[in-house]
């Protein structure tokens, strides 16, 4: 429904990806992109959201990045809004992989995921 709502223009590229994938990874990759983009159209103010999911040796690599408005780390410690960052980061930690966001303000945000395939 929010995506709906939004202007906000979504630009996806795959490269590469396995036709199976563990079904714990798979559904780890889809909360984190569900989180991700629900965070975007919330809070961003983007006007366009790149969802990159390639395969990269042994990984898949998922890169989620916004040209919105961005945001200092600091500033969310203690609010509920790092709470969803928290639980991204765990989720890609219980299957191996890592969990990277980074944001500038004025900049946007990039989330970087990689979870080991085999």
């Amino acid at each position: 429904k929010m995506m709906e709502k939004s202007s906000v223009k979504f630009h996806l590229h795959t490269q590469g990806i396995p036709l199976q994938i563990d079904k714990e990874k798979a559904l780890t990759i889809y909360r984190i992109v569900q989180e991700t983009i629900t965070n975007c159209l919330r809070y961003a103010r983007a006007k366009n959201i790149f969802v990159n999911l390639n395969r990269n040796e042994h990984f898949i690599l998922l890169v989620i990045e916004d040209d919105g408005i961005g945001f200092k780390y600091d500033y969310i410690r203690g609010k509920k809004e790092r709470l969803g960052i928290m639980i991204m980061n765990e989720r890609a930690v219980q299957v191996g992989g890592e969990f990277r966001i980074e944001s500038q303000v004025g900049k946007g945000t990039r989330v970087s995921v990689e979870i080991p395939i085999e």
